[in-house]
């Protein structure tokens, strides 16, 4: 159903039809005639328009060309879609009666009704005594119109399944006057009226004129009719009548109103009196009640401003009451013109209550008014039309110049404001608050040098004016937002936010507070460079208050725009810690502060940040910006233990704690500096050296993006550190995403253990004293291990005294996996060394270094070797042999269960006056910590070795509840332990030694983990008398596992040093094992290996204590229990006219699945052959040969090496390099590969990880400091490919003067599919360098070639370069990637005949006429399954063979061929 008003052919439509018919406005027969379209027409001129002569009582004409009368305005159509009809008044047929209006209009059922109001009664009653007939009054304030409305249909209602209701209404509205002559005494009585029921002084009327006296008083009728739909042609219809009487005296319109629902009264200014506003409202209300109010007096205060006038204050309504004493009260609605400043004007909103005296109302706006659409619709009274000179919005920087310094990116366009003005001060205070709303903005704005990431979306800015001074505050609660990225981890928390202008500095000041919050969501305060290590680093922190200052300057940029950013900023507040509350300052300035936060807060609060140093502002050029982050616990008298502590920042920390040192307490002092300190400063690694073509290096700095976190407790015996390390997330960009990696923090606890106590009355060693500087115990988190580098960035900032300290390793980096192919080992990528591994540590420090580091609770890292992974080591290494034997598995498998890792032990030397120290070793086992000294008494001649004596510290025993800070407790419960002793005789020429140990040592081995407890006992016996020397030294061992196996060990080792035949044997070397085995070890071990050189072993070749310690107690020992395996070795040294030394040995080993059969030997060379030191002689070579071949895991290998101590004619003159052989058959998964190098690989080639990696074959030759020559080459072939190459760098330096010459040569051949490449280069230079004064000058030359050639087909590039310019020189076919090989090329590579699988394939109808010629081998995702002709459930299915089928896991399958 429609509810337009007309048809296109501008009649009512058949709804409005009906609905006019049944409110009686229109008959059936007038329903078309009503309403009458006229045209327009030039002639006399008229505009088109509607005659609307409805059917009512009062039968009046309404056209719409009346319009531009009543409204000053020709619109037919109104409202928001121009769709409401208006008609205006037009005429009165004949005389209407008072009785007319009334009933036509609905307000009374019937002639003569009654209202039942007093007031209302009285007036009815005038009028009607004066029995006059009505008048239409059309004067200009009049609005007599009639509007037909389509009102729009609601939306239907869904829940209940009603139909959308459909409504039409109608508005009719007429103002009526009485004649002259019918006016005298009316308005008298009317003023009686109000004034006895309202309290007002309107008082006797005076008026000569009855024409002046009767345009005092009008009243209009105005009725509302609605019609719902309730069918299709019934309407249910409501009429709304109004009756309102008005009355204009003493300069106001007096509004009288009558409703169905009641009375009421609206007073407004009368615009056609020229009297103030103060005098109006004084004759107004000066009536004959004690009561009244003393206006004048308050609308004074409105003056007093100084910037309102008496003819700028317009009243829009008064409202009249009394309280419940009687009391009369009244409030007025007013809207000024207030002049701020020379062309600044805003109108004001003002509500007067006379009970506080106090003028409150807003900023007006012309939303605040009716626009000229609304004027037209039958809603609009007086009161809502605007006055002249409103606008839409108001630019807060045009009102007050104070707020031009508020920062740039807070909004100014004002779009409410709320006005108060308090008359009780002298001179009166004029309040402003302007409410700024603003939609988020899309771009990111340049707050300043300072982070300040607040909302300004909605605020509230103050202006306070009492007399001549204003006041510019800015107040708002906005959210404190986590990073887009944390909004999962961390909630927004409120803060209150107030800025108010200094006079003095004429800038802003902030404050900001907030009550509870996550640290972590104040990440967008950091430093920008390193907001996610931020975040990442105080999420778990919890600030039980906050107070926030900024201050806000102005600068001026380079294009000479000013701007006001914020300079700097103080953060003051509460971190929880536990139970403690620690003091935070975190102070963050820039450049261009003219005042910082901190010192506007020390100048209102001197004691606001403790002891803590103010920070300064930066001058110099390359930093705009500085911070400083710190906390300490204040005057607090709770205590917390460490658990709690660190808990609060990092739970999963605290519950790795063991009792011992999460149990410890930590209190406040009292007296001195805070005992607990926070600190959080930028740190950066190391700069670090990239690798680049020429001998030089160019170093490149770390970006400086990396927090550090130190928490600092010192408190009585108490000294730990706890450390945070975090680098920022890393970004990555592509074409389509970017993304950030969450950065990951590494943790550090530190707690100083406290010293042992005394322990007295000890057997032999009498009183035994810490015989160590100190211990320490550390954590390190799972975010990962710390490496030297990290270590050297935090000790950069803890201060002198408290740097953490590490075991230094001389063992290289582990080579970052899928680098590039090596180059004699010299290019390989290394990635950082580990200085503290993840886990818990104990520490011995002695003269400031880490003689030990034990580590427990990070078993994959420390557990020792067990019988499991004995092959993995036997002989090979990983690069070497490539075996995947399952008994690697099954050490893999055991590491990672281990919880109790062996002993660490370190070189420990101190002395006393009776004992010795070689080394102590500590090992947290079962909770007791078990600190072990390797001690010597010496009683005379005779000695006496302790060895496994041992102290332990029951830390772990829940009864004591001991802590490491205070170990003095735990000295009537301590352990001892020994292991065995040893006992030398030394009177020269004759020395006699011999050694007993029993010890029993436990660990996890096999897959699944099988418990092994090894009994082992150990002896020796050395004797020497010049010139001969004889050792031996063995062990018989019982190994029993947790499943009833067991098996027994031994093994002999013994030698004899002497001369043995004249000029030729110089010692014997022979052993054997039973169910026992022997590591090999590789080329760079050589001359560490028992069997060769045990000399080197610090005097451990002639010690039977030491010789058997280095044999079987080492971290890595070389001969260990092995079932099922035996050994026979033999060795023996050669010595030929002084020239020539050659120690050999072979070993010949027997194991369950085959034999390994092994050559050492180290050959020294020299002349002359007299010479003892190296500077007579002209030749020292000292080479070392691994050879072995192994049928357990089906390989050879033979390598060589040149010691670096190796030289010609000089020692400057070094010579180095290495050479290797190896080839794999049988089961191996690498069988048929083969590989012959000298000196390593061309620097292309992608070396796989089981081929060795000899060092380049080279020559070093340093003459003075003037000449250096430094010369390689190398030579390899593998089944692929052959290389080789050489080059020579040459360098003369001879006063400012230095030239150099480069030539290089390299060259590598592919067999499949054929291609070779070849490289050429060659160049030289030279270079002065002048120093004059403080001036620098260099100046260098240098031409050089290139040339690249490559084939099939052959073609390349000649590069020329002359110093200042280059070119390329391209001949023949240009480079290009090989062709792949087809399917028949492919075969006819692979089809060669490989080695057999062990056993011949399996029959059956799978092989029929079938020809073995490839091999396809298992290389990873075999399922232990067996094959169908596999004889027994345990034997393990084959990887190859002619139909053999592969039971193997989805996913991880991958096979060789």
């Amino acid at each position: 159903m429609s509810s337009a008003v007309l048809t296109d052919d501008h009649k009512l439509t058949a709804d409005w039809k009906t609905f006019l018919e049944q409110t009686k406005g229109l008959s059936s027969a007038s329903a078309d005639t009503a309403l009458r379209y006229e045209a327009a027409v030039e002639t006399p001129a008229a505009p088109e328009g509607f005659l609307y002569e409805p059917d009512l009582p009062i039968k009046a004409v309404y056209n719409s060309r009346q319009n531009i009368t009543t409204f000053k305005d020709a619109s037919i159509k109104v409202g928001d879609d121009a769709d409401i009809l208006l008609l205006s008044y037009e005429s009165l047929p004949g005389t209407v009666t008072l009785d007319n209006v009334l009933f036509g209009f609905g307000v009374l059922k019937a002639p003569g009704g009654n209202t039942g109001e007093t007031v209302i009664d009285k007036i009815l009653s005038a009028i009607e005594l004066s029995g006059a007939a009505l008048l239409v009054d059309q004067g200009p304030q009049n609005r007599n119109a009639t509007w037909l409305i389509p009102a729009k249909a609601p939306v239907k209602d869904v829940d209940n399944m009603k139909d959308p209701m459909v409504t039409l209404q109608t508005v009719t509205s007429l103002t009526f006057k009485l004649n002259a002559s019918a006016i005298t005494g009316f308005i008298q009585q009317v003023a009686s009226a109000l004034d006895d029921e309202f309290g007002t002084s309107l008082g006797k009327v005076d008026g000569s004129s009855l024409d002046d006296i009767a345009k005092l008083f009008s009243f209009t009728v105005s009725t509302t009719t609605t019609g719902t739909l309730l069918n299709d042609s019934t309407y249910d219809i409501t009429v709304s009548p109004k009756l309102t009487f008005t009355v204009r005296l003493k300069g106001f319109i007096v509004n009288l109103i009558y409703e169905r629902t009641g009375v009421s009264l609206n007073v407004q200014e009368d615009a056609t009196q020229r009297v103030d506003l103060v005098t109006k409202l004084a004759k107004l209300m000066t009536g004959p009640s004690k009561d009244a109010p003393p206006t004048s007096s308050s609308l004074d205060a409105l003056q007093t401003t100084q910037a309102i006038a008496e003819d700028d204050i317009h009243l829009r309504n008064v409202a009249f009451g009394k309280d419940f004493g009687g009391k009369m009260w009244w409030q007025a609605q007013f809207y000024c013109r207030w002049v701020i400043r020379n062309g600044v004007v805003v109108w004001v909103g003002l509500a007067y209550d006379s009970r506080s005296q106090t003028f409150d109302g807003g900023l007006l706006f012309s939303r605040d008014f009716a626009d000229a659409e609304m004027m037209l619709l039958p809603y609009f009274d007086e009161s809502m039309r605007p006055p002249d000179g409103l606008v839409d919005s108001l630019n807060l920087y045009d009102l007050f110049e104070e707020t031009k310094s508020l920062p740039d990116n807070i909004p100014h366009l004002v779009s409410q404001a709320s006005v108060r003005l308090i008359r009780q001060t002298t001179p009166a205070r004029f309040e402003l608050a302007f409410a700024i709303d603003s939609a988020p903005s899309t771009t990111v704005q340049d707050s300043g040098p300072v982070p300040s990431p607040f909302d300004w979306s909605s605020l509230v800015v103050n202006v306070t004016k009492q007399g001549p001074e204003i006041a510019v505050s800015v107040d708002t609660a906005c959210f404190i937002n986590p990073r887009p990225e944390d909004v999962a981890l961390y909630t927004p928390a409120t803060l209150t936010v107030s800025m108010d202008y200094n006079s003095a500095t004429k800038n802003f000041d902030l404050i900001g507070t907030v009550d509870s919050l996550q640290f972590g969501a104040l990440a967008n305060y950091a430093d920008p460079s390193c907001a996610s290590a931020f975040s990442a680093i105080f999420g778990k922190f919890v600030l039980s208050q906050l107070i926030l200052r900024y201050t806000i300057d102005n600068v001026t940029t380079d294009d000479g725009k000013s701007s006001n950013k914020a300079s700097s900023f103080l953060m003051l507040g509460k971190i929880r810690l536990g139970l403690l509350e620690l003091d935070l300052v975190y102070q963050y300035t820039s450049n261009i502060a003219k005042e910082t936060a901190t010192e506007v807060q020390l100048a209102k609060y001197p004691d606001a940040i403790g002891k803590i140093e103010p920070i300064a502002r930066p001058t110099s050029a390359d930093k705009s910006t500085g911070w400083t982050f710190e906390a300490y616990l204040g005057a607090a008298g709770t205590k917390a233990t460490l658990a709690e502590v660190v808990g609060s920042i990092d739970q999963a920390a605290a519950d790795a704690l063991p009792g011992f040192v999460g149990d410890i307490e930590i209190a406040p002092s009292g007296v001195g500096d805070s005992p607990v300190r926070l600190t959080l400063s930028k740190t950066s690694p190391p700069a670090k050296a990239e690798a680049s073509s020429s001998s030089s290096s160019t170093t490149i700095a770390a970006a400086d993006s990396t927090l550090l976190l130190t928490l600092r407790v010192a408190v009585g015996p108490i000294d730990l550190t706890f450390v945070q390390l975090c680098e920022n997330g890393k970004t990555t960009t592509t074409t389509e995403v970017t993304t950030t990696t969450p950065p990951i923090p590494k943790r550090l606890l530190r707690v100083k253990v406290g010293e042992l106590p005394k322990i007295p009355d000890v057997p032999i060693l009498q009183d035994l004293t810490q015989p160590f500087q100190a211990c320490q115990y550390m954590y390190v988190g799972a975010g990962g291990a710390l490496s030297t580098d990290d270590v050297e960035a935090i000790n950069a900032k803890v201060g002198d005294g408290n740097e953490l300290l590490y075991k230094q390793s001389n063992k290289p980096a582990k080579a970052v996996e899928g680098a590039g192919g090596a180059s004699g080992g010299d290019t390989d990528k290394k990635s950082p060394v580990t200085a503290l591994a993840v886990g818990h540590h104990f520490l011995i420090v002695h003269e400031g270094k880490v003689v030990l580091d034990h580590v427990f609770g990070n078993a994959k890292s420390q557990t020792p070797s067990s019988d499991a992974n004995d092959d993995a080591k036997d002989g090979k290494d990983a690069d070497t042999s490539g075996s995947d034997s399952k008994d690697s598995d099954v050490k893999k498998d055991a590491s990672a269960t281990e919880d109790e890792p062996a002993p660490t032990k370190g070189a420990l030397k101190a002395q006393t006056k009776l004992l010795t120290l070689d080394s102590v070793a500590l090992q947290f086992k079962d909770g007791v910590l078990w600190i072990m000294l390797d001690a010597t008494v010496a009683l005379g001649p005779v000695a006496l070795t302790l060895l496994g004596f041992g102290i332990g510290l029951p830390l772990g025993d829940a009864k004591l509840k001991p802590t490491i800070d205070n170990l003095g407790t735990l000295i009537s419960h301590m352990q001892f332990q020994i292991h065995g002793l040893g006992v030398s005789f030394e009177k020269p020429p004759l020395m006699i030694a011999g050694v007993f140990e029993h010890e029993i040592m436990k660990q996890l081995v096999r897959k699944p983990p099988v418990e092994q407890t090894i009994d082992a006992y150990r002896g020796g016996i050395g004797i020497n008398f010049p010139p001969y020397t004889f050792v031996a030294v063995g062990q018989y061992a019982k190994a029993t596992f947790s499943d009833g196996n067991e098996y027994k060990s031994l093994f002999v080792f013994a030698k004899l040093d002497g001369p043995l035949i004249t000029l030729e044997f110089g010692g014997v070397r022979i052993g054997f094992g039973y169910n026992s085995m022997v590591r090999s070890p590789s080329i760079e071990e050589l001359t560490q290996f028992p069997l060769i050189d045990d000399g080197s072993l610090g005097g451990a070749g002639n010690n039977p204590i030491k010789l058997l310690q280095t044999l079987c107690n080492s971290d890595n020992p070389w001969v260990a229990p092995k079932q099922d395996s035996y050994w026979f070795a033999v060795g023996m040294t050669i010595t030929a006219f002084d020239i020539l030394k050659i120690t050999a040995a072979a070993l010949l080993a027997f194991r369950d699945s085959g034999i390994i059969v092994s050559l050492y030997a180290d050959a020294i060379a020299q002349m002359p052959p007299a010479a003892t030191s190296t500077s007579d002689m002209i030749l020292y070579v000292e080479l070392g040969l691994v050879a072995e071949m192994n049928f357990v895991d089906c390989y050879f290998r033979c390598e060589a090496s040149l010691a670096p101590t190796s030289f010609l004619l000089v020692p400057q003159c070094q010579l180095y390099g290495g050479f290797a052989l190896c080839y794999w058959f049988g089961s191996n998964s690498h069988a048929g590969d083969w590989v012959f190098s000298i000196g390593g690989y061309h620097r292309s080639f992608q070396r796989p990880s089981h081929y060795p990696n000899p060092k380049r074959l080279g020559i070093s030759f340093t003459v003075g400091d003037m000449v250096h020559i430094h010369g390689e080459g190398y030579f390899a072939i593998t089944p692929k490919c052959a290389m080789g190459g050489a080059m020579i760098h040459v360098s003369l330096s001879v006063g400012i003067v230095s030239a150099y010459l480069d030539a290089s040569f390299d060259a590598m051949i592919l067999f499949h599919p054929l291609h070779y490449v070849a490289d050429l280069h060659i160049a030289i230079g030279v270079s002065c360098d002048i120093d004059i004064l403080f001036i620098h000058v260099h100046i260098s030359v240098s031409i050089g070639a290139d040339l690249h050639i490559e084939g099939p087909e052959f073609g390349g590039v000649a590069h020329v370069d002359f110093w200042v310019f280059g070119f390329d020189v391209y001949f023949g076919e240009q480079p290009r990637v090989p062709d792949p090989l087809n399917l028949s090329d492919f075969y006819d590579m692979v089809h060669k005949a490989g080695p057999t699988s062990g056993r011949p394939p399996s029959a059956g109808p799978e092989t029929a006429g079938l020809d073995q010629q490839i091999k396809l081998t298992v290389e990873q995702g075999a399922f232990p399954m067996p094959s169908q002709d596999t004889a027994t459930a345990s034997a393990q299915p084959d990887s190859s063979g002619a139909g053999m089928k592969w039971f193997v896991k989805g996913g991880s399958f991958a096979f060789r061929i």
